[in-house]
C-alpha cells in the first residue's frame, strides 16, 4: 500500500494497493492525489520511506 498524506490537515489525499511493493504505487498513489487535489506550484512531496522507493 502506497499513501500521500496533506501533513497540513491530516487528509489522506491519494493511495493505492497491490500485493507487491512496487514502484506503480506510489506513481498511482502520487498521481490519485495530484488530480484530487490540483497542487499550486512549489509543493513539496516528501517520503519517510525514501530507500523502498529507489527505482531500476
Amino acid at each position: 500500500m502506497s499513501v500521500l498524506i496533506d501533513v497540513y490537515s491530516r487528509k489522506i489525499v491519494g493511495w493505492a494497493m497491490g500485493r507487491r511493493m512496487q514502484d506503480k504505487l506510489v506513481t498511482e498513489a502520487f498521481n490519485q492525489a495530484y488530480n484530487r487535489e490540483k497542487p499550486k506550484e512549489g509543493v513539496i512531496v516528501h517520503t519517510d520511506q525514501a530507500s523502498q522507493y529507489t527505482g531500476a
